[in-house]
């Protein structure tokens, strides 16, 4: 039986992906591909199954495709979007375009958050379409997988933060008729985990 934690295998989403850009016009995509392999090696996700870090960033790729979104900065940062805060890579440093450098840098944490806003946290990445799509593609698929890694208590925190920040990134996406449709299906994935998951812790 396969274990729980095994949703998607990265090697089969890492195939599909190079594929995909190779076979179209995707070169920051399949730079990123590549980088983001490379820095998250030997990085896990957090829970006992020991899933590589490096299915997070895949999974949310492919899950960029499967609803059309087909920009290939976009794919680029959302390959690239924990690879600053989590592997200690300057967004400037990432070998990508400087579109796809400016998301990425809109949505990392700074290291040092004794001074760090929410409020302004959100309300940058909230100036930025394509920033806003990577954050809620993220949350999305973060809190998709929070009963396999997640105690009650980071549920509970992880569940009132995204109450509090992720409808306006919504609103944002939803009045871009390129995102409109995207935002709707995201929306509904979030929104029907968090009714599950308040109704467990």
């Amino acid at each position: 039986m396969e274990r729980v934690g095994r949703f998607f295998d990265e090697n089969h989403m890492y195939d599909y992906l190079e594929e995909r850009f190779r076979s179209g016009d995707f070169p920051e995509a399949q730079k990123a591909l590549a980088f983001a392999l490379e820095k998250h090696e030997g990085q896990w996700r957090k829970g006992p199954e020991k899933v590589p870090y490096i299915n997070h960033p895949l999974n949310m790729a492919c899950h960029a495709l499967a609803m059309g979104l087909e920009d290939d900065a976009l794919l680029a940062a959302l390959l690239l979007h924990d690879v600053s805060e989590d592997c200690g890579v300057a967004p400037e440093d990432l070998p990508v375009c400087p579109e796809a450098q400016e998301i990425v840098r809109l949505v990392t944490k700074p290291a040092d958050r004794k001074d760090f806003s929410e409020a302004e946290y959100y309300g940058a990445i909230a100036e930025s379409p394509k920033a806003c799509m990577v954050k809620c593609i993220d949350r999305c698929h973060n809190v998709s997988s929070m009963a396999i890694g997640f105690t009650n208590e980071r549920t509970r925190t992880y569940v009132e933060e995204t109450e509090t920040w992720f409808p306006e990134l919504v609103r944002v996406l939803k009045e871009r008729p390129e995102y409109n449709n995207a935002a709707w299906l995201l929306s509904y994935q979030v929104r029907s985990v968090i009714c599950a998951a308040k109704k467990i812790v």
